[in-house]
């Protein structure tokens, strides 16, 4: 159960009206409907009834179903304090492989935002190395780097054990094809279109990121991707010398302003319909016992779920 939703519950309970509590707590009243709406569906019970003259009552559930929101408010809020005295004490840094340029939004606010609230757990963002960082994180060189657009929870290091993946931030897939590719002459593409074709990404010492988030499309969406490997010294290189007028690119939307996208005039963006969006995601080493490292994904995992729940409220 979300608590801030009973936190709207209990405000909805003093105002008696959708209209005045939306205004005090800075939403729109759809969003707050729709709030309630999930706690009655929860609760199995009818709330609140809306009364003609605009405002609302709690039904004889909705009182029951109030104290007990104002109990566990005051729980989760005690669980809070007690837990931010433990937080003093945890001390440390965590190391993370620093994305391109045009990954590094949200991420990079995150980071500054979590040194804020932590000040004694140092964040080291390294420099990018190559296109993925999942060797140095098998190795130890690094604790977090960027994996990109993936459903899975997982990766397999094969005898290097497995990595988390954490999400942070949500992105939409795209093609990048030739202006004269039959994809890109469709009216709309979907990505079913994709089955049983071939999809180039870079091939280097590291590339396993990319292998990750075109097979996590292909096992969502139940279709057939090929991966078609080709080497390259950077994304750049490939993009701009070794993308042949037959090649298609599955991309995320991080990639729109990439550079060597404008350069390649010949090519063009194509946004799938229905459109897909997937989480993307950092790759962070299993490390229970690093209470520093814990704390950060615990805050990555907060701030994703709070920017989905006011993605969908904005719908």
């Amino acid at each position: 159960m979300n608590i801030e939703y009973l936190r709207e519950y209990i405000a909805l309970s003093r105002q008696r009206s959708f209209r005045s509590t939306a205004k005090e707590l800075h939403i729109t009243q759809p969003a707050l409907s729709n709030h309630i709406h999930i706690l009655e569906k929860g609760a199995g019970s009818q709330l609140v009834e809306r009364q003609t003259d605009g405002g609302s009552r709690l039904t004889l559930a909705g009182q029951r179903f109030l104290e007990a929101s104002v109990k566990i408010v005051a729980l989760y809020d005690g669980m809070l304090d007690s837990l931010k005295e433990l937080k003093l004490d945890i001390s440390g840094s965590v190391s993370i492989r620093t994305p391109r340029f045009e990954y590094s939004s949200p991420l990079l606010g995150y980071v500054s935002e979590f040194s804020a609230q932590h000040p004694d757990i140092e964040i080291i963002m390294k420099p990018w190395v190559d296109i993925d960082g999942t060797e140095d994180l098998a190795s130890g060189a690094v604790d977090c780097a960027y994996i990109g657009y993936t459903n899975r929870e997982k990766a397999c290091l094969g005898e290097d054990g497995t990595i988390l993946l954490v999400p942070y931030t949500t992105t939409e897939v795209m093609l990048w094809i030739d202006k004269d590719h039959a994809l890109a002459k469709q009216r709309t593409v979907s990505i079913a279109d994709l089955d049983a074709r071939t999809i180039l990404i870079p091939s280097n010492h590291k590339n396993t990121s990319w292998k990750y988030c075109v097979g996590s499309i292909a096992e969502e969406f139940g279709i057939d991707i090929r991966c078609n490997e080709r080497f390259c010294d950077t994304l750049e290189d490939l993009a701009l010398r070794k993308t042949d007028k037959e090649d298609i690119w599955l991309c995320d939307s991080s990639l729109h302003s990439f550079p060597p996208f404008r350069l390649r005039k010949e090519r063009c963006i194509k946004r799938f319909s229905p459109r897909v969006l997937v989480p993307v995601r950092l790759g962070i080493a299993d490390k229970p016992d690093d209470q520093a490292l814990q704390l950060f994904i615990s805050f990555l995992r907060q701030q994703y779920q709070a920017s989905q729940e006011s993605g969908l409220a904005a719908l």
